[in-house]
Order: structure tokens, then sequence, then C-alpha cells
């Protein structure tokens, strides 16, 4: 048996064609077809929580009198305020592909729209691990 995804008559619906001799349709519900507004919302906590202690922890790293290795934020190391509004388009414009991929990628194979969100956590959870490591061992040594 074959399955085939046909392009939906609406936004609001996508039919799943099972191909061969069965030559059913069945309709799948938008749920199945998009991210839920509740998992959106965490995704968008977690990413904001990371963001927060990346932040948090390099003003600490650099408090600690350890040197801030990312050339661009050096300069305003020990002031969060500075590091929000410099980081903030950035931040914007991450956000703003990332649900689009995570659209795309809900539309090309439902239930996969999670995947550029765990790319995107996973890549913003390593500055906080990586500042942590260092505060830890900087006060064990």
């Amino acid at each position: 048996v074959r399955v085939d995804l046909v392009s939906p008559a609406s936004d609001s619906a996508r039919y799943l064609y099972l191909g061969g001799d069965l030559g059913v349709s069945l309709r799948m519900s938008e749920r199945w077809i998009r991210m839920s507004p509740k998992t959106l919302l965490f995704c968008f906590l977690l990413l904001t929580g990371l963001l927060a202690a990346d932040i948090l922890t390099t003003v600490w790293f650099w408090s600690l009198g350890m040197p801030e290795l990312n050339p661009a934020i050096a300069p305003i190391a020990g002031d969060p305020l500075a590091q929000v509004q410099y980081k903030l388009p950035f931040v914007a414009a991450l956000l703003v592909g990332v649900l689009v991929l995570s659209r795309g990628c809900e539309r090309l194979r439902p239930g996969s729209g999670w995947g550029p969100w765990a790319v995107v956590l996973l890549m913003f959870a390593v500055p906080p691990i990586w500042n942590l490591a260092h505060i830890a061992a900087h006060h064990w040594m």
C-alpha cells in the first residue's frame, strides 16, 4: 500500500490517499497538521529561559574575572541590559525562521514541527552549560 499526501481542498484539512486497491481517502484534522499552541508556548518559554540563563551566566562568568571569548559580547559582558538589546534582533529573526521551518515541516510530515525547535533549543542550551561548567571549575580550583 502506497501513501500519498494529496493537496488539501482548504487550509483546514488534509487528505490522505491510500493507493492501490484500497482507494480510501481519509480526512485528517488540522490539529495533526500544526503544532498545538501549548507546545509552541512551551518551546518559546524554554527558549526565553535559555536566553536568560545565557545572559545571566555570562554576567556571572565575567564578574569572576574570566574573559568573554565572543568578541561581539566582550565589551558588554558585564551589562545584562546591553546584552538583551544586542541579542534581541537576532533572536527575533531566529524566531521567525524557526516558526516558518516548523510550519513547513508540519505540512510535509505531520508531527515533525518540533524538529527545528529541538535544534534551536539545543543550540541555545550550550552557552549556559558551557558557562556553568567553567564557573564550577573556577570555584573548585
